[in-house]
């Protein structure tokens, strides 16, 4: 018999001799152990991916924060067509926003959140259909036909979960579309990472040619004007790293373009106190939307100092009772 076979025969003896003190024993590891999942637990869904997303660790966001301004960072739109051109990071690249909606089907209406999306949200995030097909490019043309996808929840209280839900009509703030998918249970929405469902996802082609729903402005051309979230998924080989590197060269140069559209003036290779004041960054996908590195940082290490205390005082209970 190995030494540490010995041991543990030696071990299992002495528990055996001692039953209260071995009860007390799991039980303090027990408390310990489950406290440690907890905090964990409550750390995963907060700052975790979203649920449902495919091979979700290589998903990013794409932000492009100011000082002093939200937490919810976006794009403008022409930044977002000239980052989907120029990036080489990403092996694909989505933008999507939300509104309020009120969605109505033969079983009655739902009120909520939705959202319009360009054609490779889902072929991005990695989410594959519950039923039908998701929304394609095709979709999101002008001139295509009104269609959406609908929640897995959306499907169960509208339509009770029938088979045939695929081509049936359903009105979102009036419109009437017609349902080519469903999503799948677990997926949630990318708005505020899944914690706030999502009802319904609808191409961005047909939400660009109006102006206004719900204090949703989808103006297509001011590059002052910020509302297309964007996530990306990192190119086989590529680092969050070296997309960093990548995003904040360009963004310099989108931000240096900006002020020279303001001024009226050549300033190449100038900055101004604004753009110093201006982080293009990617960061892993999070439940919690946007939360800015100045509370993200100090959550994380306090909340992984009070993982190890709770470690520390099992453990230190242990020896007191074995002593």
């Amino acid at each position: 018999m190995t030494g540490l076979g010995r041991d543990l025969v030696l071990a299992w003896r002495r528990l055996l001799k001692a039953p209260a003190f071995t009860a007390f024993s799991v039980l303090t590891l027990a408390i310990g152990i489950g406290a440690v999942t907890a905090i964990y637990s409550v750390v995963h869904a907060a700052l975790g991916p979203p649920p449902g997303l495919s091979d979700a660790g290589r998903v990013m966001n794409i932000r492009r924060a100011t000082f002093g301004s939200g937490p919810i960072v976006t794009l403008s739109w022409p930044d977002y067509q000239l980052f989907r051109q120029q990036q080489t990071s990403f092996s694909s690249v989505t933008g999507w926003t939300y509104l309020v909606e009120s969605v109505a089907a033969e079983g009655g209406t739902l009120s909520g959140w939705g959202e319009v999306v360009d054609g490779d949200y889902f072929s991005t995030l990695g989410v594959p259909a519950s039923r039908g097909r998701m929304l394609t490019q095709e979709d999101d043309q002008p001139g295509a036909p009104p269609v959406a996808v609908i929640a897995y929840v959306a499907w169960q209280r509208l339509f009770g979960g029938a088979d045939d839900v695929i081509g049936k009509i359903v009105k979102t703030n009036g419109q009437s579309v017609r349902v080519v998918g469903v999503a799948p249970r677990e997926f949630a929405g990318m708005f505020n990472g899944g914690l706030v469902r999502t009802m319904t996802w609808q191409p961005l082609a047909a939400a660009r040619t109006f102006t206004g729903p719900n204090n949703v402005n989808f103006d297509a051309n001011s590059r002052d004007h910020r509302w297309v979230f964007v996530q990306g998924r990192l190119a086989p080989g590529r680092t969050l790293a070296q997309a960093n590197t990548e995003i904040a060269a360009m963004g310099r140069q989108f931000d240096a373009a900006l002020q020279q559209e303001k001024a009226g003036v050549p300033q190449a290779g100038v900055m101004t106190a604004s753009q110093t004041r201006t982080s293009w960054n990617v960061q892993p996908a999070a439940r919690v939307m946007g939360v800015p590195d100045q509370i993200l940082k100090p959550l994380v290490a306090a909340l992984a100092i009070a993982v190890g205390l709770v470690l520390l005082v099992a453990c230190t209970n242990l020896t007191n009772l074995m002593l």
